[in-house]
């Protein structure tokens, strides 16, 4: 879990924030592609949190947890493949390979 809110984290600082800093990014030409990173990454983040609660978690075992972790992100990496943070994702966990990429 860690390491995909670090991911998400990474790519937001690196990807959006510094190139807005840096002037890189056009405001008008890039503004819609910033605004659709940050819905993605809210609907995503919803989406984990709604599937993964606290009070649903506890009684389960850690490996059940891992796995269900593992299919629900590879599900929204899947869903949203053309998404420049994702290719990465999708590379990282190895689900290009199970895609048969």
């Amino acid at each position: 879990m860690y390491n995909l809110i670090r991911d998400y984290n990474n790519y937001v600082q690196s990807d959006l924030v510094d190139e807005i800093l840096a002037n890189k990014l056009d405001p008008d030409k890039d503004a819609n592609e910033i605004i659709f990173a940050m819905e993605t990454i809210k609907s995503d983040i919803t989406l984990l949190h709604q599937k993964f609660n606290g009070t649903e978690l506890s009684p389960k075992e850690p490996s059940q947890l891992q796995k269900e972790w593992r299919e629900a992100v590879r599900e929204i990496i899947m869903r949203n493949n053309d998404f420049v943070l994702y290719k990465r994702m999708m590379i990282k966990y190895g689900f290009d390979v199970d895609a048969g990429a």
